[in-house]
């Protein structure tokens, strides 16, 4: 068998979606916004912004805040992008 390479753009949105729903959104939504016009597409729908969670839990089901350059990212460029998307947004309180 030869050795194949198939990229994230050879992908069908179909296919796509239902990766992404296996991560979490905001890891999803920051990874990925930007790459290019198709997946910006996709991780901007509402599938993915209508419940933001800006923390991260570990494996043993603890929550932390996500670290601030992802944060600080979140606030200026992201969210003001799919504000009128988001319905939810899960938060640390400190």
């Amino acid at each position: 068998m030869e050795y194949s390479s198939i990229q994230l753009n050879h992908l069908s949105d179909e296919i796509l979606i239902y990766i992404f729903k296996k991560l979490s959104n905001a890891e999803i939504v920051y990874s990925l916004s930007g790459v290019n016009k198709r997946i910006n597409k996709i991780v901007h729908d509402s599938i993915f912004t209508n419940d933001l969670s800006l923390l991260m839990s570990t494996s043993d089901d603890l929550l932390y805040s996500l670290p601030d350059l992802i944060l600080n990212r979140f606030c200026s460029h992201i969210l003001p992008s799919i504000d009128q998307k988001i319905e939810w947004i899960h938060l640390e309180s400190v």
